[in-house]
């Protein structure tokens, strides 16, 4: 099957410290917490027109301190709290490996962030158009993969745990307060 030109575009979002509370390797779904405006935020990106990518790094599933039904569980009720707010992610992926731990079968070491590999599975699965998508995240490491996917409009909130961007990396990535602030310079 031939695919015609991609004309979807999406926004590519961090979970942990973008989207919800930053928990040092959160494996209990009861201390999932939106962070604030994240809800109608994401219902204003998706009546845009975007679809809706939320990837996370999991290495605490590599280091033995929760498995992948843990992060399972962790993103189920990241949905229904979305979903309080009309809000439906249309994919959820994670990479579980860590460079320092050894890979598993079926693991992808190019899922890590900042590799591509989930970005790219995103945009393949979903038909996607780098240059109409966008990127939100609490790290630099999340914006350098979209980046590296073809993905130019970035931003870095200041909700999470940032490292401010280098002065060439301020070149590509605009730094902003959260999730609500990016929306709003998306929408502009």
């Amino acid at each position: 099957m031939t695919r015609g030109r991609r004309q979807r575009g999406a926004a590519f979002l961090d979970r942990d410290g973008t989207l919800i509370e930053e928990r040092e390797y959160l494996r209990d779904p009861e201390q999932v917490v939106l962070l604030p405006g994240v809800g109608p935020a994401l219902r204003e990106l998706a009546r845009a027109g975007f679809g809706l990518v939320c990837l996370s790094n999991q290495s605490g599933v590599a280091r033995g301190l929760f498995d992948e039904s843990d992060v399972a569980r962790v993103n189920a009720r990241l949905e229904r709290l979305l979903a309080a707010h009309d809000v439906a992610l249309d994919l959820m992926l994670y990479a579980p490996s860590h460079p320092d731990f050894p890979l598993r079968a079926g693991w992808d070491a190019t899922w890590r962030k900042p590799e591509t590999g989930m970005y790219l599975a995103a945009i393949e699965r979903l038909d996607l158009e780098p240059a109409r998508s966008v990127a939100i995240g609490d790290a630099v490491r999340d914006l350098e993969a979209a980046r590296g996917a073809g993905i130019t409009r970035n931003y870095l909130v200041r909700s999470g745990h940032p490292v401010a961007p280098s002065p060439e990396q301020h070149a590509w990535i605009e730094v902003v307060d959260d999730v609500p602030a990016a929306v709003e310079r998306i929408l502009a």
